[in-house]
């Protein structure tokens, strides 16, 4: 056996298997489409954390949660320093508070998947590192390799 024969079989992998065995090196990453693939992904975050907000906000209205705080918070404060929670609590505000949170989840998966793509930019060019993946490719069936047999027996 030659020395990379050896080398893949140290591996695990036996180079007399059929197949193809595909080796990948990812050296380094795109930054500006990593930042377009993040706004893309953020987009539909915050799509999904409006709603989520949205859903919450009908559960908690429907349950009757805020008017049991409003209650809790009348027998509390008798000053009238705190508002009522349905007050608080009613459909433009709620608008704003979807707003927010569909604009914090857009800004927050941005940057951190820019600073992550950045991170792994500047470590895999920085120090000549890179990620490397290897697969092997399943064989090709004994039928599909040659010319398709004619069977004798049924003519």
């Amino acid at each position: 056996m030659n020395r990379a024969a050896d080398r893949a079989g140290k591996r695990g992998l036996n180079p007399r298997e059929p197949g193809k065995q595909i080796r990948l090196t990812w050296v380094s990453l795109d930054v500006w489409s990593a930042l377009k693939t993040s706004v893309l992904m953020g987009i539909a975050s915050g799509a999904l954390a409006v709603l989520a907000t949205l859903a919450a906000w009908t559960f908690l209205t429907q349950a009757g949660i805020f008017t049991q705080a409003d209650t809790l918070l009348a027998g509390l404060t008798s000053t009238g320093v705190l508002r009522s929670m349905s007050s608080l609590m009613n459909a433009d505000h709620l608008w704003n508070v979807c707003a927010g949170v569909g604009l914090l989840t857009l800004l927050g998966c941005t940057v951190l998947g820019v600073l992550g793509a950045l991170a792994y930019h500047i470590a895999a060019t920085g120090s000549a590192g890179a990620l490397r993946i290897g697969f092997r490719t399943p064989p090709a069936s004994p039928a599909a390799s040659g010319p398709p047999q004619r069977n004798e027996s049924l003519s």
